[in-house]
């Protein structure tokens, strides 16, 4: 296998693809260890985006170099590419994962379209029918709503270190409490930019779902989303060589 990988950078988690073979991991700090352990074979290029913290970038860089002796091309965002007009001010503080889902749901599923990552952070993006990018939110993810929550409060003395709330609408415990919580705030979040996409945009607007936790959310908020698992990867893939 010789085709070149893709490879998406998180904050917590790595994803990467390379032809059919894909896969997704958390990294704490070493996404080049991950990388070099996961992906049989040399490939013939490295792709990649990240919105990691620098030492987990440099340690990913030095990790596929000394593996394979290939230098990643990294991609960032700019002023345009496929259709799609940046919305920042300053085009290249928008962060590359954001970038290539706006890019790949414009190019893919068509606009008007609200995209939202629901990663260590959520972010929310909406892009209109002319391939405005109309600018975005973002917010703590459902995973850190719930850390930050345990830490500033005595909670994190009673909170089970994992699951995931049920059918209840309201929690029976603390921990059950607390995720039905932090999942209510963030579909209700959701459901809010929807309204506001629909209202500056139009009643066609697209809705898309992507990232670790879409399925979770997917559950909680009406038929119209739809989740995209990769949507960032696909836009690395189409942001690779530049855009036009």
């Amino acid at each position: 296998m010789s085709e070149h990988l893709i490879v998406d950078i998180g904050s917590t988690h790595v994803a990467w693809r390379r032809g059919d073979e894909t896969g997704r991991a958390a990294h704490r700090g070493h996404p080049g260890s991950i990388i070099t352990r996961q992906v049989a074979g040399r490939p013939d290029r490295i792709v990649a985006g990240s919105v990691a913290a620098p030492l987990a970038l440099q340690e990913f860089v030095d990790a596929v170099e000394a593996h394979w002796g290939l230098r990643p091309q990294m991609l960032a965002a700019t002023s345009r590419s496929h259709g799609v007009s940046n919305g920042y001010r300053r085009p290249g503080l928008l962060g590359i994962d954001r970038w290539a889902a706006l890019v790949a749901a414009f190019v893919h599923h068509g606009a008007p379209v609200l995209v939202a990552d629901c990663g260590t952070a959520l972010t929310v993006d909406c892009v209109d029918a002319d391939g405005r990018h109309r600018g975005g939110w973002i917010a703590p993810g459902l995973g850190l709503m719930r850390e930050v929550l345990a830490r500033g409060t005595r909670l994190g003395e009673v909170l089970p270190e994992e699951g995931m709330p049920g059918e209840n609408v309201f929690g029976s415990d603390t921990g059950e409490a607390v995720a039905l919580g932090c999942l209510g705030a963030l579909t209700g979040a959701l459901e809010r930019a929807q309204r506001e996409a629909v209202r500056g945009c139009g009643a066609g607007c697209r809705l898309l779902l992507t990232g670790g936790d879409a399925g979770t959310v997917h559950d909680r908020l009406s038929p119209d989303w739809r989740v995209v698992p990769g949507l960032v990867l696909d836009g690395l893939e189409l942001l690779d060589g530049g855009g036009r």
